[in-house]
């Protein structure tokens, strides 16, 4: 299967467009063109003695914090090391008959789901709505599938087109 790639590869990328890779800017990734602040530089240097192990796999720290903030059950919080790693985690706890996409769309969504090895309905965002989700095109395919589970994958906002979603329309589809 050749699924389009991610994005950040800037040395494949310059090798291609045949110039440096510092002339890129990548957009196709949460790359910042501009690098990290000069505030950062310190702080990383105070920290690298701490490079010499691997932090906690189960982020104990981290997830005491979030609970002790937003009163979440330390249970109910997934972390990971960026939207990718936690995407490619659901075909492992989500059993689905199907997936439904919207696209365009993170090419992520499409690399977990050929890790499910179901069928994959695509929901095409036409430029004359303005790349806007139909809601009702959605809710159709779900109904005409009502034995089955469906694993959908939908962007807030929509990566690449930038548009949300109606947040109360999409609540009112998963409750049917």
């Amino acid at each position: 299967m050749n699924l389009p790639e991610h994005g950040g590869n800037l040395i494949k990328l310059s090798k291609k467009a045949g110039c440096n890779p510092k002339e890129i800017l990548d957009f196709s990734a949460n790359i910042n063109p501009l690098g990290f602040p000069e505030w950062l530089r310190p702080f990383l240097h105070s920290k690298i003695e701490d490079l010499i192990s691997y932090p906690d796999p189960n982020y104990t720290s981290l997830k005491k914090k979030i609970h002790s903030k937003y009163g979440i059950c330390t249970e109910q919080i997934v972390l990971g090391n960026g939207a990718s790693e936690l995407i490619l985690q659901i075909p492992f706890v989500v059993q689905a008959d199907y997936a439904l996409i919207a696209v365009p769309c993170y090419s992520g969504y499409k690399e977990a789901i050929s890790l499910l090895k179901i069928p994959c309905i695509e929901v095409t965002l036409k430029e004359e709505k303005q790349f806007r989700l139909d809601i009702n095109e959605l809710r159709d395919i779900l109904k005409s599938k009502p034995d089955q589970k469906a694993l959908v994958f939908l962007g807030h906002p929509n990566n690449p087109t930038g548009v949300t979603l109606d947040k109360i329309e999409v609540l009112k589809i998963a409750q049917e």
